[in-house]
């Protein structure tokens, strides 16, 4: 039998189509059926994720963070790809970004949650860039719980 490789981006595709069809009335076995033929990729992605959370939760305790990275698809020590952005902002908490690295990113972020103090909302979700102002050079982040 010959092997076949899904990358984390179209297994994740296909496991939120599994979820749409689950919500069409009559597809209820055609989806079990799918999903059965998928336990094995269901359970490699599971111990992708695993590794990636033990990977990132490593680099908290090292650094001494109070939040979690909920990023999973950067590696920490690559150059992030906002170019330009000098700080990062959290409901009125502006922090520098000192460095080019994802690692650089999640230390701002991190600044600016113990600033603000919110230990509830310490999941890092994101960064965006204000879409009104294209010559903004602050990243919004974007937290969870």
């Amino acid at each position: 039998m010959s092997l076949i490789t899904l990358t984390t981006e179209e297994f994740q595709q296909i496991n939120n189509a599994l979820y749409r069809l689950s919500l069409v009335s009559g597809c209820e076995e055609l989806e079990q059926d799918i999903r059965h033929a998928l336990k094995n990729a269901y359970e490699q992605y599971d111990t992708a994720q695993s590794l990636k959370r033990e990977y990132y939760f490593s680099i908290r305790d090292r650094h001494g963070f109070l939040s979690i990275w909920d990023l999973d698809t950067v590696d920490l020590y690559d150059e992030h790809h906002f170019r330009g952005c000098t700080h990062v902002e959290y409901y009125g908490h502006l922090m520098p970004i000192l460095g080019e690295r994802w690692i650089d990113l999640w230390r701002a972020a991190e600044n600016c949650i113990k600033e603000s103090k919110d230990e509830h909302h310490i999941f890092i979700e994101g960064f965006y860039t204000d879409s009104r102002n294209v010559f903004s050079n602050v990243l919004r982040l974007s937290t969870g719980s």
